[in-house]
């Protein structure tokens, strides 16, 4: 019942079918118990040190999210998880074309890297959402709603070459992307887009909202954000010839 009680809750709030299978996999300890008492969420609590405080929070979001779901109430103070770096960690990822002899992989790097996709984005983009008279597709994001994107002319080449044009454009299962990735390129789906989403921000930030779906900007800033020592050479570029025409 209390499984039952997250899956729906999350559905009401608009949860993509990947948050929610994310949020049962950071609780299944407790999922798999028929009754819950306060010693076993103690002991889920404290088993979160042993994470990254990245998991933490997921762990964290994904305990108070069964505990209203479930009207369960607790006489235990939850942690405050803080990141040591708010920022997104940015890393340079390089995709070269020659070491993947497989459009279909090819194809998922490029909505993930080139247009910022998620991965349940990109696994769930089926061929009738693709108009390639018009030379625009569409995905299904978060909370359900649809997003158009413009049909880059040599991405629209490597989809037409592909035979089979029934179903799902990847055939892929999440966890066989993820493992590819991992053996490939030592990067994971998010990595890729985070990569797409820094190097928008740091042309245009309107534009990079814009493209990666968030409602709020301050999420897309954590992505471009530098830290101090990355500001200094532009700034003082900048400062000092400022100064020098005024001296």
């Amino acid at each position: 019942m209390g499984r039952d009680n997250l899956v729906n809750y999350l559905k009401i709030e608009g949860k993509s079918e990947g948050t929610i299978q994310t949020y049962e996999n950071s609780i299944k300890e407790l999922l798999s118990k028929s009754e819950i008492n306060e010693d076993d969420i103690r002991k889920f609590i404290f088993s979160l040190a042993k994470y990254k405080p990245a998991t933490r929070i997921v762990k964290l979001s994904a305990l108070k999210k069964f505990l209203k779901a479930n009207n369960i109430n607790i006489n235990i103070e939850l942690p405050k998880i803080k990141m040591d770096d708010n920022r997104r960690k940015y890393k340079e990822i390089e995709i070269n074309k020659e070491t993947i002899n497989d459009n279909e992989k090819m194809i998922a790097i490029i909505l993930m890297l080139g247009y910022g996709l998620r991965v349940s984005e990109v696994i769930n983009l089926e061929w009738n959402d693709i108009d390639f008279e018009k030379n625009i597709f569409k995905i299904k994001g978060k909370g359900g709603n649809y997003y158009f994107f413009h049909l880059n002319e040599k991405l629209k080449e490597l989809l037409e070459s592909v035979e089979n044009k029934d179903g799902k454009v990847i055939k892929m299962t999440r966890q066989a992307l993820w493992y590819f990735l991992k053996r490939k390129f030592n990067t994971f789906p998010h990595e890729l887009r985070a990569n797409f989403i820094t190097k928008v921000g740091k042309r245009n930030f309107t534009e990079a909202v814009k493209l990666a779906r968030h409602k709020n900007p301050q999420t897309t800033m954590r992505y471009i954000i530098e830290k101090i020592e990355e500001q200094k050479e532009t700034i003082d570029e900048l400062v000092n010839s400022l100064l020098n025409k005024n001296t």
